[in-house]
């Protein structure tokens, strides 16, 4: 299997509502600034981000209504 680069991986969602999302202590926060930023420059339909340590209760009930807004604006 071939690897795709980043670029081409992100320009396949412009135009797809997507949430990249996690805690900033996560190994994959730097991707996914990254990648929001890939996408929200052509002017993606993108939301979410890295935020606050997001690994227990509290931070889930903060982020969990975006989330469902979001999902919710895109259904």
């Amino acid at each position: 299997m071939r690897s795709v680069p980043a670029a081409d991986r992100v320009a396949g969602l412009v135009g797809i509502p997507v949430w990249p999302g996690c805690g900033e202590r996560d190994l994959r926060a730097p991707r996914t600034e990254t990648t929001l930023k890939g996408l929200k420059a052509p002017g993606a339909p993108a939301e979410g981000g890295v935020s606050g340590e997001c690994l227990n209760t509290a931070c889930r009930r903060r982020v969990t209504p975006e989330r469902l807004a979001f999902i919710s604006r895109h259904l």
